[in-house]
């Protein structure tokens, strides 16, 4: 199967087709870069976390 494949060069592609990949191809490369600065960026998760366990435990009534 590969020695069939091998033989012709892959299609170019052209037109609106070439305009679909070239788009897909920054979408992606766009979000890997903001994926690589999220990072980066502050994580306020964690405090909201401890906001929200603080508030669960002083409505549980075991908080003195």
């Amino acid at each position: 199967m590969t020695t069939l494949a091998g033989l012709y060069p892959p299609a170019q592609p052209s037109g609106f087709e070439a305009l679909l990949i070239a788009v897909g191809r920054w979408l992606v490369s766009t979000g890997e870069r903001r994926a690589a600065q999220e990072h980066t960026m502050v994580d306020h998760r964690a405090h909201e976390d401890r906001l929200r366990d603080g508030t669960a435990l002083r409505h549980s009534g075991l908080w003195l």
